[in-house]
């Protein structure tokens, strides 16, 4: 042991070594966590979250019996060109084509999600702001955030019915957004 980790372990710090020990010990934990090369021995671990550990708001409510948040997409077309002098084909980000998520959650016999499509199906979109909040693993501190900006559901799922099938009822909407923001915890 070093005289630095000796001081910082009197002094009731982490030493590096130890810190390392505990990251490997929390991977096999089930979480993943990160120490900053960068940072001086002894700086504190930070934990990043599960897949298990998130919630959703939409223009402030919580979504409640959430059950999945499917990977968030944002896609560009692409643009091809040739150069007629040396036959090189360059490529280049065209438009959006598709920036949605899809949002699963207990059916519960309430209509939001169905509400909240149908008024885009009758033309009047309502477009709200949909936050993902993605959380540590003892879900009381928030890692990082996804914020929707300007979104709306382009497609509505409701429950698949099946005597062979004992789980829960759950519907879905695939929800579209203009901006993509994210913010670290």
């Amino acid at each position: 042991m070093t005289d630095s980790e000796s001081t910082q372990q009197a002094s009731g710090g982490t030493s590096r070594r130890d810190a390392l020990k505990l990251a490997g010990a929390a991977a096999v934990g089930g979480f993943a966590t990160t120490l900053s090369s960068s940072a001086p021995a002894g700086a504190a671990l930070r934990a990043a979250a599960i897949s298990g550990r998130f919630s959703v708001e939409i223009d402030g409510v919580f979504v409640v019996g959430l059950q999945m948040v499917e990977p968030i997409t944002t896609e560009s077309a692409v643009s091809y060109a040739s150069d007629p002098s040396t036959g090189a084909i360059t490529a280049s980000p065209g438009s959006l084509d598709n920036q949605s998520v899809v949002l699963t959650k207990d059916w519960s016999n309430t209509s939001e999600w169905y509400n909240w499509r149908q008024s885009v199906v009758a033309g009047k979109t309502m477009r709200k702001a949909v936050v993902i909040h993605i959380l540590d693993r003892t879900s009381s501190a928030e890692v990082a955030r996804y914020t929707l900006s300007r979104a709306w559901p382009s497609k509505y799922t409701g429950p698949s019915y099946s005597v062979k099938n004992s789980g829960h009822l759950s519907e879905s909407i695939t929800v579209v957004y203009e901006t993509l923001g994210f913010k670290k915890g």
